[in-house]
């Protein structure tokens, strides 16, 4: 009976932290790599001085055509003010509200390039003459054949990975609006690769977690011939990184990408402990025969854990003070990776040799 309370005092456990981790963001930023590194002091120093964000590079081609037309100019000019309006974006420079010193008489003021009022022909060929003579934007906005000109969206560096997630929906799925036959859009910058990076872990994550799951049981329940004792084995596998995830969503603390290696060392290494226990329970069945009541049962667990409790320990002591060692790199995410690494591994020999015989 107190097996199956405290199985089901665990899985109300789990689910908590599962939910509480649900809420955990995961960071793809490379530069956390960089971070503490050499010249990251000073490279943190320019951009605050300069005021420079993430880029996003957004390009729009016309395949055999020119971007210097009517209709591309008119969608460039609407995709700028709507990119503009987003809370969330700094500033976008195009060749829609591009400005460059003029004269006016005798005086010199900071003009735009393309000609205000409605675009006609003629203000679209003004544009492409001002910008093949500027000595800068002629290079930075369009290409050499004219057909693709480029929008530079400057987004805020120190945002959150999930509202920069959500950025960047909202300006690919903007930028996706002006796509046509004639004319394609294409996202590229530091950005677009941490969202790429991001969702595909995620993916992953959502995918392949579950199966994996799915299949380790099934494997348990061959191995032990238990499908009970499998499910507990299981359960205290993933308890510690349940319990080390919905901590660090407690913290405000984001998951980089070395440290989601560390679930997959939690979990292998708590099924190789739970497979040791429950063969040694098995072979303490062979040699004392099947446990004909409660108090045997419970001996028989006992004498399975003084078996191979001390071996555990000593392995996991060694593989702790390892990781410990590792938290001298100036890296973050290896830092974060063995501080996580060096506090999860006796979550793991406490789950295994303490609560799964209870819930056996």
């Amino acid at each position: 009976m107190h097996a199956r309370w405290a199985t089901a005092g665990l899985l109300f456990v789990l689910l908590a932290r599962g939910a509480l981790a649900a809420r955990l963001e995961l960071d793809a930023s490379p530069e956390a790599y960089l971070a503490h590194g050499v010249g990251w002091d000073a490279l943190q120093r320019l951009e605050e001085d300069y005021a420079l964000g993430e880029p996003v590079v957004i390009g729009m081609r016309a395949a055999g055509g020119t971007v210097f037309d009517v209709e591309t100019l008119a969608a460039l000019v609407e995709l700028t003010r709507r990119l503009s309006e987003l809370p969330s974006v700094q500033e976008v420079v195009s060749l829609a509200n591009t400005t460059a010193l003029a004269r006016r008489g005798d005086a010199l003021e900071i003009a735009p390039l393309l000609p205000p009022g409605k675009l006609t022909p003629k203000k679209a060929l003004i544009l492409g003459e001002r910008i093949a003579a500027h000595p800068f934007f002629r290079s930075l906005l369009v290409d050499e054949n004219r057909e693709t000109t480029f929008l530079l969206v400057q987004l805020p560096r120190n945002a959150r990975m999930q509202a920069r997630l959500q950025t960047m929906a909202k300006i690919r799925a903007e930028a996706d609006r002006f796509a046509a036959s004639h004319r394609t859009i294409h996202l590229a910058g530091g950005a677009v690769t941490k969202e790429a990076l991001t969702r595909s872990v995620l993916s992953d994550v959502t995918f392949f977690l579950p199966a994996v799951l799915v299949l380790l049981s099934a494997l348990l329940w061959v191995a032990v011939g238990e499908w009970p004792a499998g499910i507990s084995s299981l359960l205290c596998a993933s308890a510690p990184a349940t319990a080390v995830l919905g901590t660090m969503a407690a913290l405000d603390t984001p998951l980089n990408l070395a440290g989601t290696g560390v679930l997959v060392l939690m979990v292998v290494s708590g099924l190789s402990q739970s497979v040791h226990y429950l063969h040694e329970v098995r072979r303490q069945h062979g040699r004392r025969g099947s446990p004909r009541g409660r108090q045997e049962r419970h001996q028989t667990l006992l004498s399975a854990v003084e078996a191979v409790a001390w071996p555990a320990f000593l392995a996991t002591a060694l593989a702790s003070t390892c990781f410990a060692g590792l938290a001298l790199v100036t890296s973050g995410p290896w830092r974060s990776l063995a501080l996580i690494s060096a506090l999860a591994l006796p979550l793991v020999f406490i789950a295994n040799h303490f609560l799964l015989p209870v819930l056996l």
